[in-house]
């Protein structure tokens, strides 16, 4: 990739960041916006009122909520099937919304190590959800109860691509996990570099002609934004959201690529299957105002941009920048 270097005069204002993310299956209307999201452990649920000075009020017990239930503050986590009925109250305790949410656990997606033996690959599929079953398919189709049953493991020709998905009662199927066997390492991460690369640059020109459309100025590619974006790619898979995994803020990741910075903002996002492309998760990263601010933002002329794929689901962050 061709990193193209700013040449314009530096900025010298203080610190501003801006924050934002999207899961996909976020609710688009106008009503109590509802976000859930996944861990190994836990599944989460941030809800967002239509209007900032009302609140939310939730029940776990099936109950009705009043003025009285408990007060929604911070995002909700569960380690169980819940359902969490939920009342948003305006400041004259008029109830505006209600909603009736079932959470449920979601299975690990399945991981795969592929071992290359005298004659072909063998591969043995593993999942941290316990008692999940695995359902694998070697033509690249998406795997079901109808596919075949992981016992253990299988060996493999190179080309062949291995579908995997984790299902256990009660519990929503994992995302997919999917791998094309390449069989020699180098060529296998040259592969997938060069995919990386194709869609940071098609997120980029996105960026540019939004940018165009409004009449700002083009962000430039930063070559430590993008390493930095890729660091935090991976990061938001193990832990999503805009604290790293070890607890700290987001921006420390940029001290750590060295680009010291007066200003700075992010955007993620996954996606997955179909839904996987630049196209749709700037559309949506376009259609939520806190991501459409920081792209459209002309406090900064940078911009980095870092894409990590897990199975059929692509973690997207964008990273935007301007140095001291």
């Amino acid at each position: 990739m061709k990193i193209v270097k700013r040449l314009a005069g530096l900025l010298t204002a203080s610190l501003i960041a801006f924050q934002g993310s999207f899961v996909f299956n976020a609710s688009a209307k106008t009503d109590i916006k509802c976000e859930v999201s996944y861990s190994t452990q836990y599944t989460y649920l941030t809800l967002t009122p239509t209007d900032e000075d009302n609140v939310i009020r939730y029940t776990v017990d099936g109950s009705v909520p009043t003025e009285n239930s408990r007060l929604y503050k911070n995002r909700l986590r569960t380690k169980k099937a819940l359902t969490i009925r939920v009342a948003e109250f305006d400041e004259n305790g008029k109830k505006v919304d209600a909603k009736k949410i079932t959470l449920k656990r979601k299975c690990s997606k399945p991981e795969a190590v592929i071992t290359k033996l005298d004659e072909g690959y063998e591969v043995t599929l593993s999942t941290e959800t316990d008692k999940a079953k695995i359902y694998y398919t070697l033509d690249g189709t998406k795997p079901g109860k109808d596919s075949i049953e992981y016992e253990g493991p299988f060996t493999v020709e190179k080309g062949d691509k291995v579908y995997a998905v984790a299902v256990k009662s009660g519990w929503k199927n994992s995302a997919y996990f999917g791998k094309t066997v390449i069989g020699d390492e180098k060529e296998e991460a040259k592969a997938i570099q060069k995919e990386y690369d194709e869609l940071t640059l098609e997120i980029h020109e996105i960026v540019n002609k939004e940018r165009k459309k409004a009449g700002m100025d083009e962000l430039e590619l930063d070559e430590q934004l993008c390493e930095a974006a890729s660091i935090r790619a991976k990061e938001i898979y193990e832990s999503y959201g805009h604290s790293r995994p070890d607890g700290r803020s987001w921006t420390t990741v940029l001290k750590e690529v060295g680009f010291i910075h007066c200003f700075a903002g992010e955007n993620i996002a996954y996606t997955e299957g179909s839904l996987a492309t630049p196209e749709i998760v700037m559309d949506k990263w376009m259609n939520s105002q806190g991501h459409k601010d920081n792209i459209l933002n002309d406090s900064g002329s940078l911009i980095g941009i870092g894409c990590y794929k897990k199975g059929d689901t692509v973690y997207w962050v964008q990273l935007f920048g301007e140095r001291m």
